[in-house]
């Protein structure tokens, strides 16, 4: 018979993907992180933090056979503004993508930008209010002179 206990993340190995939970009645001990997707094409995975509220499986009442089955939330979680909002909130950690990304839609970004490759536009391109197709260049005269900054 499988029973089901909230506690918190007392322990984290991140590289083999286990925690320990202390579910006040009883303590784990080391058990594997579960995950949305785990195939072979693709996979998310996602690490509590020591403290972090959880919910926990346990299968068959045998003492070392739980499954992690995720945070359960606490009361700071930002608002969603409509349904159809996600919110990914890393306090200050990265998200790495690996492969091909296609984003159709606005994106807004708050912060610099770094890239170690090419960028490709098929529209316009302005950076502090100027044009790179359509912008000036004063001073210009013939010969081997330098134009003036662009406008």
């Amino acid at each position: 018979m499988a029973a089901g206990y909230v506690g918190r993340v007392t322990d984290v190995d991140l590289k083999k993907r286990y925690v320990k939970v202390d579910c006040v009645v009883l303590k784990t001990d080391w058990i594997p992180l579960s995950t949305p997707l785990a195939g072979s094409k693709a996979h998310l995975t996602f690490s509590p933090a020591v403290g972090d509220r959880c919910a926990v499986l346990r299968m068959h009442g045998a003492a070392d056979d739980f499954v992690y089955l995720g945070s359960v939330p606490e009361d700071d979680l930002p608002e969603l503004e409509n349904e159809n909002d996600l919110v990914i909130d890393l306090k200050g950690g990265t998200l790495k993508l690996d492969g091909n990304v296609k984003i159709t839609g606005n994106i807004e970004v708050i912060g610099n930008i770094s890239v170690d490759g090419n960028i490709a536009a098929s529209g316009d391109i302005k950076a502090g209010g100027i044009s790179l197709t359509s912008h000036t260049h004063g001073g210009v005269e013939s010969g081997g002179s330098n134009t003036g900054g662009p406008q």
